[in-house]
């Protein structure tokens, strides 16, 4: 059973899944996110001030993982495989500033390795990237 939890803030007006997906509680309507323009997936919310777009990572980050907002806490909710799409609970941390930036550049990292290794040694891209990792722990 997917667990759901309040949208922080909604008077439980909204709930969001652990798997990223907001419904509203009076019709169990589920809300359609929409994209912006850096990948993030957004839903409109009502609040009682009135209503704002909310990238649904954040709202799965504050239901589940007690995250209290960057200007409240100064820290950023990370996707850990990458991929900004999934906001499923399992697939979310909450990390500073600094980490997350670390985070990115090992992916670039990793990215351009996975490209150097593809154009000279290595037929599939499983191959490629285990021994990318194999090599990026290898400097650590």
């Amino acid at each position: 059973m997917i667990e759901k939890r309040k949208v922080v803030g909604t008077d439980g007006r909204y709930f969001v899944s652990e798997d990223g997906e907001v419904f509203v509680a009076s019709t169990g309507l589920k809300l359609k996110p929409q994209e912006n323009s850096n990948g993030y997936l957004r839903v409109g919310i009502s609040y009682p001030d009135g209503r704002r777009k909310r990238r649904i990572h954040h709202l799965v980050a504050e239901a589940f993982l007690g995250y209290e907002g960057y200007n409240e806490s100064g820290l950023v909710v990370d996707h850990i495989n990458h991929k900004r799409d999934d906001n499923r609970v399992e697939n979310l941390r909450v990390v500073s500033p600094e980490e997350n930036q670390m985070f990115r550049v090992d992916r670039e990292f990793v990215r351009a390795m996975f490209h150097l290794f593809m154009d000279n040694h290595y037929e599939s891209e499983e191959e490629a990237i285990e021994q990318v990792t194999r090599k990026l722990r290898e400097t650590r």
